[in-house]
C-alpha cells in the first residue's frame, strides 16, 4: 500500500505499516507539507529497537537541513501525571534543544546552568502568566498549559513525545491535549511509543481507560501509523558509535572490505 508518496509494506498489527528508516522520513516530510488535515502521527516499534536514537539523530538531521527546515523538538511523556506535567516535559524539550543544543565543549556546564534557570523563570513564567490572564478574563484553565505550548512550538516545527505508553495520564486526557494540538493549534506532532505495550495497559476497566475508548479515540487523533524497522547501518552506529573512527576498527573494516562482495556493500563494511 502507499502512505501519500512512499510506498510501505501493511504490517497488519493495529493497523500500522512496516517501513524503514528513509521511508519513514519521506512520510514525516509529507505530512509537514499537508496543510489541509489535522492529525498526529505514530511511530512504533519494540523497547529497545532505536525509534528514540532514529528520531534524535537521522530525522532530527534530515528534517532540519532541508531547504524548508523543520525544527524538531523532542519531549518525553515519561511518567506525566496530568496535563501540566506533560507540558511542562515539552517545553523542557525546547529549552533544552535551543540552550543546550548551542552549547559547544566545555560551556557545557554553563548552559546547562542556564537550562535549570530557564526553567525555573523563563518557561514556567510564561506559563503562569497565561493562566492568570485566563482566569481574569474568566477563561476556561483546563487547555492553560497547552497555550503555553502553543507559544513556544512553531508552525513548522516537528513536536516529537515519545515514551508515549510509559506516560501516566488517562488515554482520554493524553490524546485529547493532543487533539487539541493538531487540531486547536494546528501543530504537527509525532508520538513515539510502543503501541503493543500501551494497549496491554488497558482494558475493560483500566486506570488509564479501556481497550474500546483507545480505539475510538486514537481513530480520531492519529491518522497514520508506522512500525519502526531500523536499518543495518543505524543499528551499527548505536552499537558501536564512537569506536567506528579509531584507527583499530578503521583498519579492521579496511580488511574486510577487500573480502566483501563490493557489489553488495554491507552496511558494517562500507557505512561511514
Amino acid at each position: 500500500m502507499a502512505i501519500g508518496k512512499v510506498r510501505v509494506e501493511t504490517d497488519g498489527g493495529q493497523g500500522a505499516t512496516k517501513v524503514n528508516e528513509d521511508d519513514i522520513i519521506g512520510v514525516v516530510r509529507e505530512y509537514l507539507e499537508d496543510k489541509e488535515n489535522s492529525y498526529a502521527l505514530m511511530l512504533t516499534g519494540e523497547w529497545g529497537c532505536g525509534k528514540t536514537y532514529f528520531v534524535e539523530h537521522a530525522l532530527t538531521e534530515k528534517l532540519e537541513e532541508d531547504e524548508s527546515r523543520h525544527p524538531v523538538v523532542v519531549a518525553s511523556a515519561y511518567g506525566a501525571k496530568d496535563l501540566a506535567e506533560l507540558c511542562g516535559a515539552i517545553e523542557s524539550g525546547f529549552i533544552s534543544k535551543y540552550a543546550i543544543g548551542c552549547a559547544a565543549g566545555g560551556e557545557r556546564g554553563r548552559w546547562d546552568s542556564l537550562v535549570g534557570f530557564a526553567k525555573d523563570t523563563g518557561i514556567s513564567f510564561l506559563g503562569k502568566k497565561i493562566r492568570e490572564l485566563e482566569k481574569k478574563a474568566g477563561v476556561d484553565l483546563k487547555m492553560a498549559p497547552l497555550n503555553a505550548v502553543n507559544l513556544i512550538i512553531g508552525p513548522e516545527t516537528l513536536l516529537v513525545i515519545d515514551d508515549v505508553e510509559r506516560c501516566d495520564m488517562g488515554i482520554r486526557e493524553l490524546l485529547g491535549a493532543v487533539d487539541h494540538l493538531v487540531v486547536g493549534c494546528r501543530k504537527k506532532v509525532l508520538l513515539v511509543c510502543n503501541e503493543d505495550e500501551w494497549r496491554k495497559g488497558l482494558g475493560p476497566k483500566g486506570e488509564k481507560g479501556t481497550t474500546r475508548e483507545y480505539e475510538s479515540l486514537i481513530e480520531k487523533t492519529v491518522w497514520r501509523k508506522c512500525r519502526f524497522r531500523p536499518s543495518v547501518g543505524s543499528v551499527v552506529e548505536r552499537v558501536l558509535g564512537g569506536v567506528r573512527s579509531r584507527t583499530p576498527f578503521r583498519r579492521l573494516k579496511e580488511a574486510n572490505r577487500r573480502t566483501c562482495d563490493p557489489s553488495a556493500r554491507c552496511a558494517p563494511c562500507w557505512s561511514g
